[in-house]
């Protein structure tokens, strides 16, 4: 049986839990592997490594967040250091006992260097998944010659790469999808909602992520300070958790908003708070191809994000959502007022998301298969 080896550099989040989908569907044709950078307990990284799926496991152990990265700038050459070479050799030995016929590297590219390294050099296909914007270094430029495919999120993200000298001919775009088990729970809590007889309820925001700087949940925060002077029954609801929680608890007093901002944690099943939401917002300053604004979308949520590559792939501007610029609390907080004062914009953009949702584009079946077709082009 041919062995598929699975490699991630991410903790937690949308790029691991497709990487695990990826993996269970792999393999019921393949044998499986995983290399991990990180293996932080009770974290969608720890279930990677311990999927029912997976034939054989290796990880780094990372216990930082972010993974350090294997090519540090020393008087201004970049050269590869310790922890290249560390997971250099960890990949060397895993090469040596497994023999893995594809591997497919995903996430950050430049944690990943080394495998590609040694994918060169044991003559094995790699498929590079660019999942986020980043620039490459010339090192990540040199090792990208050897990358037999790339995967992108959208038109923005092939030209993106196209510029720092990937191969449009050797790149196809390939959306992510959401699970039908979270399509339907969400549709289900959709139906549950509508024939409950109304409730009046505050206006709701939601925001789901975690609680780490890159989110840019202060860009919410601040938003809110402006729209609750004039639209005082308006609530955020975060759900999330992690290192800045402290902060954020403290900008909220700061600003006197505990009556109107409730960050609520990690949450396993998001359905019922999503359909009991007005707006669903995204504040990052980086995304690859955020599952939670197809999360939002299926829910018939107006989504108001910032403005990432790509991002106009889900939310098209001014038909089912607005795109504002990176870390305008003032922009952000103008897009939730305009919906709140315009209820019928609301409902005409929920029946665009529906429509969107419903077309197949975002199928998570349409998103294994061409995956599938990809590992099985190489084989052949």
């Amino acid at each position: 049986m041919k062995s598929i080896l699975f490699c991630e550099a991410g903790i937690t989040g949308g790029s691991v839990r497709q990487a695990a989908t990826l993996l269970t569907h792999l393999s019921t044709q393949y044998k499986t592997g995983v290399f991990t950078h990180a293996n932080t307990p009770n974290t969608a990284s720890e279930q990677l490594f311990n999927l029912p799926a997976v034939n054989y496991a290796y990880t780094m152990r990372c216990k930082i967040d972010p993974i350090p990265s294997g090519i540090s700038k020393i008087k201004g050459f970049l050269v590869p250091n310790a922890y290249f070479f560390k997971v250099w050799f960890k990949s060397m030995k895993l090469w040596l006992r497994h023999r893995p016929d594809v591997v497919c590297v995903n996430n950050s590219y430049r944690q990943h260097a080394p495998i590609v390294l040694t994918a060169m050099m044991f003559r094995t296909p790699v498929i590079a998944y660019l999942r986020g914007s980043g620039n490459f270094t010339k090192v990540e430029q040199l090792l990208s010659r050897f990358v037999a495919k790339f995967l992108v999120f959208s038109e923005e993200h092939l030209d993106y790469y196209a510029n720092q000298g990937v191969p449009k001919e050797r790149t196809n775009i390939l959306f992510n999808g959401l699970n039908e088990s979270v399509y339907q729970k969400i549709t289900a809590a959709r139906q549950q909602l509508e024939s409950a007889p109304a409730k009046k309820t505050p206006f709701r925001i939601i925001c789901v992520g975690r609680l780490i700087p890159g989110k840019r949940l202060d860009v919410a925060i601040e938003a809110m300070r402006i729209i609750t002077q004039t639209h005082p029954n308006t609530e955020l609801h975060i759900l999330g958790d992690g290192p800045s929680k402290v902060e954020l608890e403290q900008q909220i007093e700061h600003h006197g908003l505990k009556a109107h901002i409730k960050l609520l944690g990690q949450i396993e099943n998001i359905a019922d708070h999503l359909v009991k939401s007005d707006i669903g917002i995204l504040c990052s300053k980086s995304e690859g191809m955020p599952n939670v604004v197809l999360e939002f979308l299926a829910a018939g949520l107006p989504v108001i994000t910032s403005k990432l590559l790509g991002i106009n792939e889900m939310v098209e501007e001014g038909k089912n959502g607005f795109i504002v610029p990176i870390g305008d609390h003032e922009a952000l907080a103008s897009k939730i007022l305009q919906l709140i004062e315009t209820p019928l914009l609301k409902a005409d953009f929920s029946a665009h998301s529906d429509k969107l949702m419903s077309s197949g584009k975002f199928s998570k079946q349409t998103q294994l298969e061409k995956f599938t077709a990809q590992v099985e082009a190489l084989l052949s």
